[in-house]
């Protein structure tokens, strides 16, 4: 990392709703080496991947591109896509949502109010116990999986069960995007 020591790995929003009519929402993110999301798509917003430092590697579909530092390629809204980084170093890179979305902004604030409580590392790698989250997570940025990842986490989020899903999602939501 250079320039962006500062950067906590829970990320921060760039460009808000707020400022631009709802137009977009711009997320800055450290992704970890390994780290990344399996196929999924969004149906309410096209996703912009910049690279800040480093290298992403991004699939649409089967076709895979090699993002590096200055380089930028859109997903548009519907169309499966995954990244991972596969380097062995921590990349920055700024994620555009359109149109704006609260709810990627309210997932930011949720991991900013984790990581202040010295509880986001808990999150940094998926687990039963941290399915909670990861299900607000998902839902609120409408990140739908598929394949295997659907399967998977259905089974798991069946297992929590709604109720206590939703409650989790009522008390981040409390405590940390008032």
């Amino acid at each position: 990392m250079t320039q962006n020591k500062k950067l906590d790995k829970a990320g921060k929003i760039i460009e808000s709703i707020i400022e631009n009519g709802g137009k977009r929402t711009v997320i800055q993110g450290i992704i970890a080496p390994k780290a990344g999301a399996p196929p999924h798509y969004h149906n309410k917003c096209s996703e912009t991947f910049e690279v800040v430092e480093g290298e992403l590697s991004v699939w649409i579909g089967k076709k895979k591109s090699i993002l590096t530092t200055g380089q930028t390629l859109t997903v548009e809204k519907t169309l499966v896509h995954a990244f991972k980084n596969e380097s062995k170093s921590d990349i920055v890179i700024n994620v555009t949502i359109e149109p704006g979305d609260i709810g990627w902004e309210n997932t930011v604030h949720v991991a900013q109010g984790l990581s202040r409580d010295g509880e986001f590392d808990k999150f940094s790698k998926f687990t039963y116990g941290n399915v909670p989250y990861f299900n607000f997570m998902m839902k609120t940025t409408n990140t739908i999986p598929v394949g295997f990842a659907k399967i998977m986490f259905s089974f798991l989020t069946f297992l929590h069960g709604k109720k206590k899903l939703e409650k989790y999602e009522q008390g981040i939501l409390e405590k940390y995007c008032k």
